[in-house]
């Protein structure tokens, strides 16, 4: 009789363990779907393959997932155990992943979809996803297997509900589609000539239901899409709903873009404005009583409601109001200070610092409303930061307080500092759609009491600002301009020679060479002085519109430059945004990519210690980058053993290069050793052949995988 042993999902081992979430906590992906299977078991689900769960209610949440080459854009349960997500990979085709142990393992459906699932939906046993170019999915065996259905349709399709067994909907682009035979044959409801871009459906029954969309878009059904009433969200709301939950026939709740919370409690003949702690847009709303509910949307963000949406509450935990955060600086390896906000949302300012080498943040008082672009310690005592509207603040005691310093009657944006000593500083800045406001130059000599400007008839904006030694500077800025000086900044004069591109930062590593970078992710360097600068290659230049807005060297070869893609709130169209994180170890002859475990965009990066840095971006991110170093993951056990077989830990783990993995075997026979990824996917075969009685070593090459959590399994028999 043919002995098999299987040993699945036992031992983990971790390549280079990089990245690391300071702020918020647990991560601050943007969060797309909210699934609650009871009062205490939920789930969260976003872009850059982010899965949350909470057991206690949403008190917590732990992160299970992230995977930069996954978007998740929906999820449903079919009960406790049977799950389901849907999303999409790098290259835009459409994935599903299935649990069938209540969320605690998710594998990736071996199936392929040309077109993102952007929904998902289930009833009893059939299960339905829809997606781009008007793609259908059915599946009769609880997401084990999918067939395509015929849609009639190639625009895309934004949401799917199943009222009942048989009858079914779906919202798209100026499309709805109504099926009354289990997706069998799809129908276009024509009674709405155009209804524009509708992204959710609703639907209590086979008759009564309710699409969104664009522009607050409302329609209501009580005769299952023969007619509708067609009602706005909100006067004063002219962007798209997103998600919905209605916990009655009479109440019901609404989320959208630009961070809107809508409540109706009359069947939808019109709804009221919830107030949102967060102010950022929102995708998703989950009830799980009438009185108690969740919404999530960008940054991670997470709110909690125990009073029917009278009062929202944090239940994801972040510093700041989650806006950008534009510049950091640590002062040692202990205390940093993070500075940002977004002017578009009411000139927000967001300021931060921590004194644990940024392993806890907290939220800082600046006494100033405007947001800040940049910020600039010369000790433990002494800071300054500058921002919109001509504002430069200065505080002398660790920041515990600021003042505005003197200065002219500024209104510039001011956009970058830089102190060459305790007492002589610059900064640069402009706004570029004012020219009687573009390119400043300002410096003190007396420790920021007083400022002077330096006069030109240059119109163009200047982003950063470097000095190489108490003489030498440069500055950059917008259509590809860079001014330098070499009179302690006296006079300046433009040193742009190769350049051909907006420019974002500069950073010199000595006095002769020096690096900036921009827009298309241009690198450029000069090694004499700034008179020539020579591109250098990303490989991301014109690759979907990526920038780079900040470089750091820490020693003449090795260097970082970060950035990202513009940020349009639209999720479905942001899979290809996401944070870039560039490496060099040759000076600058060639870049590689890092994962940096977000989609979101990062605007400035700064030293913590020998080996690790911290980067900040969008909706108050902080991440800590560790190099070549590696952090323990603990294995759930030692060895197992069966009739004789055992299949030990892996030695050393974690490991950086190899590691070794030991099993004996009984008797001669066949023996399968395989790699699975955390999404259960197969991605290394060692061993796949006879072997002879006894102790067996494998050696495992970490040039092979990518940095992550891996496990390993024995098949023999």
């Amino acid at each position: 009789m043919k002995t098999v042993l299987a040993v699945s999902f036992l031992f983990a081992l971790q390549i280079q363990a990089q990245t690391q979430w300071q702020n918020p906590l647990p991560q601050g992906n943007v969060l797309l779907s909210l699934y609650f299977k009871d009062a205490q078991s939920g789930f969260a689900i976003g872009l850059s393959g982010t899965i949350l769960k909470t057991v206690d209610g949403g008190k917590t949440w732990s992160l299970q997932s992230t995977d930069l080459e996954y978007a998740f854009y929906s999820m449903h349960f079919l009960d406790q155990n049977d799950g389901l997500i849907c999303g999409a990979d790098r290259d835009q085709r459409g994935i599903i992943l299935r649990t069938t142990d209540g969320g605690s393992t998710w594998a990736l459906i071996d199936a392929s979809f040309d077109y993102p699932l952007y929904s998902i939906d289930a009833f009893k046993q059939n299960s339905y996803a829809v997606g781009g170019g008007g793609i259908i999915v059915q599946s009769s065996d609880r997401g084990l297997t999918w067939n395509r259905l015929e849609s009639g349709t190639p625009n895309d399709l934004w949401s799917v509900c199943f009222a009942d067994e048989n009858t079914g909907y779906v919202a798209g682009d100026d499309i709805l589609l109504k099926t009354t035979n289990k997706g069998t044959s799809w129908s276009p409801l024509t009674s709405v000539s155009y209804p524009g871009l509708l992204k959710y459906v609703w639907f209590f029954d086979a008759d009564e239901g309710y699409f969104f969309g664009q522009g607050g878009t409302v329609l209501k059904t009580t005769n299952g899409g023969v007619s509708f009433l067609s009602t706005g969200i909100h006067p004063t709301f002219g962007h798209s709903i997103t998600s919905a939950f209605f916990t009655s026939r009479q109440v019901g709740f609404a989320c959208g873009e630009q961070g809107r919370l809508f409540k109706t409690t009359n069947a939808g003949e019109s709804w009221t404005d919830l107030w949102n702690p967060g102010g950022l847009p929102l995708y998703s709303v989950f009830f799980i009583s009438a009185t108690e509910g969740f919404v999530a949307g960008v940054g991670g963000h997470i709110l909690h409601t125990i009073n029917a949406g009278d009062k929202w509450d944090w239940s994801s935990s972040r510093s700041g109001f989650g806006q950008q955060l534009k510049s950091i600086s640590f002062v040692n390896q202990n205390v940093g200070y993070a500075v940002g906000g977004t002017a578009p949302y009411g000139s927000i300012s967001e300021a931060l610092f921590t004194k644990d080498k940024g392993n806890t943040w907290h939220e800082m008082t600046t006494g100033t409303r405007v947001p800040l672009n940049a910020v600039c310690f010369l000790n433990e005592s002494t800071g300054y930061a500058v921002g919109y509207e001509g504002t430069i603040i200065k505080t002398t005691d660790g920041g515990n307080s600021w003042s505005s310093v003197a200065q002219p009657n500024w209104q510039r944006n001011l956009r970058a500092i830089f102190f060459v000593n305790e007492n002589k500083g610059f900064v640069v800045g402009g706004d570029e759609d004012f020219a009687q406001y573009n390119q400043v130059v300002l410096k003190t000599t007396d420790a920021g009491l007083t400022w002077s400007e330096y006069e030109s008839d240059w119109t163009f904006t200047l982003n950063s600002v470097f000095f190489a030694d108490e003489n030498l500077g440069f500055a950059c800025g917008n259509n590809s301009n860079l001014i330098k000086t070499t009179d302690g900044g006296a006079t300046w004069r433009k040193s742009n020679s190769g350049i051909d591109a907006e420019l974002r930062c500069i950073f010199f590593t000595s006095k002769d060479v020096g690096y900036c970078v921009g827009e298309d992710a241009r690198i450029y360097k000069t090694t004499n002085q700034g008179v020539e600068w020579a591109q250098q290659v990303s490989g991301f230049e014109n690759r979907y519109e990526y920038d780079l807005n900040s470089v750091y060297f820490v020693d003449a070869n090795t260097g970082y430059a970060v950035g990202g893609r513009g940020w349009d709130y639209g999720y479905h169209q942001q899979f290809e945004k996401y944070g870039l994180v560039l490496k060099t170890s040759d000076g600058g002859a060639t870049w590689t990519e890092w994962d940096c475990a977000t989609w979101n965009n990062f605007y400035s990066i700064a030293p913590v210690e020998k080996n690790s840095f911290i980067l900040c971006g969008d909706y108050a991110s902080l991440i800590k980058v560790t190099n070549d170093e590696v952090s323990t993951v603990p294995a759930t056990a030692t060895i197992a053993e069966h009739d004789g077989f055992f299949l030990a830990q892996n030695y050393p783990n974690p490991f950086n290069r190899s590691t070794t993995i030991q099993y004996n075997l009984p008797v001669a026979q066949y023996v399968e050793l395989k790699i699975y990824d955390t999404l259960g996917r197969d991605v290394i075969t060692l061993v796949d052949e006879s072997q002879a009685a006894g102790s067996h070593k494998v050696q495992l090459d970490s040039g092979a995988l990518s940095t992550g959590l891996f496990f390993y399994r024995l098949r023999a028999g």
